[in-house]
């Protein structure tokens, strides 16, 4: 349901999309993360215009690659 959208209250799925990126932060400190959280938990994601999802990465600068977070935001009109 990646691809849904809703418009004039009817939801629709889109036969294809434009490619889409994952925004990757480099995160130096504990507090850049709750950063980038405080302003994901806050975003509004219109439901009638794709992407209606946001997905970014944060990795913490000088560990290994598997050490980081993953945000994920959804609109659940979808």
């Amino acid at each position: 349901m990646l691809r849904a959208i809703v418009r004039d209250g009817q939801q629709q799925v889109l036969e294809q999309t434009p490619p889409w990126v994952i925004p990757a932060h480099t995160l130096h400190t504990p507090e850049e993360a709750l950063r980038v959280r405080e302003k994901l938990a806050h975003q509004v994601l219109n439901p009638e215009v794709w992407p209606v999802f946001d997905l970014q990465v944060g990795y913490v600068d000088e560990m290994p690659a598997a050490c980081g977070c993953v945000w994920i935001t959804c609109c659940l009109t979808v």
